[in-house]
């Protein structure tokens, strides 16, 4: 019976670590579901390439900042689709995470997630408009002050806060 007993806090511990593993805790945002901001270059993925596939896979993420945060979302988390690298820079919609972190199968050293597409804006919600409220409602929102990451976690006050910017219903 000891012996038994000995197995299953075995397991028990392992499988807590594995938890632990698949979703680590991303600067305190550990309550279910997690929201995050997903990066494209509109020449690359663009939100209309998002409305009409319908999933995707989100790869291409080179970046260990970026991996540890794709690491870290699961099935149901919420992010905000922003277009980079053009003219008209700002939010432009919205994806859930479909599938949780798996390895990239081009790179196992590297992560992907699925996502489904929720809604695409009928108007961008530009950068400047974000950057207006740095020092208020958005402060400390990682794209203010890490412009470059193309996956960034966000709290659920800021996920709000730019959904009703945008005229977006939470």
């Amino acid at each position: 019976e000891g012996a038994v007993m000995g197995k299953r806090a075995c397991e028990q511990e392992v499988q807590s670590k594995r938890q632990r593993v698949r979703r680590p805790d991303v600067e305190g945002i550990g309550a279910k579901p997690q929201y995050w901001l997903l990066k494209s270059e509109p020449s690359d993925y663009s939100i209309e390439a998002m409305e009409a596939e319908q999933t995707t896979v989100w790869d291409g993420v080179r970046n260990a900042a970026a991996r540890k945060h794709l690491r870290a979302m699961q099935v149901g988390d919420r992010c905000l689709f922003y277009h980079s690298g053009c003219k008209h820079l700002g939010v432009v919609g919205e994806v859930a995470v479909s599938v949780a972190a798996y390895p990239d199968p081009a790179d196992a050293s590297w992560a992907v997630v699925d996502v489904r597409f929720v809604e695409r804006w009928p108007e961008v919600l530009p950068l400047a408009t974000l950057k207006a409220y740095a020092n208020a409602e958005l402060s400390g929102l990682r794209l203010l002050s890490q412009p470059r990451l193309s996956v960034q976690p966000m709290s659920l006050a800021h996920y709000q806060f730019i959904r009703s910017l945008a005229g977006r219903h939470t």
